[in-house]
């Protein structure tokens, strides 16, 4: 069973179903993926980071970003204060879109900030420069129109490719990377992604395991 705290705290707020199963697939590429240096923008109450957080077998480098972090932060330190003990976290509270002069090579980049078109393209546009060759970029609410349009105009325009779809999550490699092992192993999780969401969830990336 999906034992994430992440994914417990997200059950108790009681969130739909589809942010569940898009967070069992956060959750699942972390793990097969073991990022060591980690960035998310727009930390909100952290529960992608938890997911990313829970799922790493060795230490790692986290940074988040958001224009304010408030009470949210203390509360993510205090449940995660036992994974943190061998795990860095760096907070910035600032417009992301001034990371512009930040040059950081990582591992896995999480999406999920400002949802206007500009600071959605100024995000990709920062995570296509300072990604690793065979990191991973996430980039969460790709069903709205905004999100939709800056993709288009960015990471849809790079040697990046699309190799996995949940119902708002998408993720994204180098052209040239095989994703096979980022992969769920579990089919179950095809199946009630398939179920709940009545959407193809899953390139065909997949479907040559």
């Amino acid at each position: 069973m999906f034992q994430s705290k992440a994914y417990r705290e997200l059950l108790d707020d009681g969130v739909p179903m589809q942010s569940l199963l898009d967070s069992i697939l956060i959750h699942t590429i972390s793990s097969n993926l073991q990022p060591r240096n980690i960035l998310e923008i727009g930390f909100k109450k952290g529960y992608s980071l938890g997911l990313i957080l829970d799922s790493l077998n060795g230490p790692a480098h986290l940074t988040t970003v958001d224009i304010e972090h408030g009470p949210a932060l203390k509360a993510f330190v205090d449940l995660y204060k036992e994974e943190l003990v061998t795990s860095d976290l760096r907070f910035m509270t600032k417009d992301s879109r001034y990371l512009l002069d930040v040059k950081e090579k990582y591992d896995f980049i999480h999406i999920d900030g400002n949802h206007d078109f500009e600071f959605v393209v100024s995000d990709i546009e920062y995570a296509l420069r300072n990604i690793s060759i065979d990191g991973v970029i996430a980039i969460d609410d790709s069903q709205r129109p905004e999100v939709q349009r800056a993709i288009r105009e960015t990471i849809l325009k790079s040697d990046y490719r699309v190799f996995l779809k949940g119902f708002s999550q998408t993720f994204w490699t180098y052209k040239d990377h095989n994703p096979t092992r980022l992969l769920p192993e579990d089919d179950n999780i095809v199946l009630k992604l398939t179920e709940y969401l009545s959407i193809e969830t899953l390139q065909a990336t997949l479907h040559q395991r």
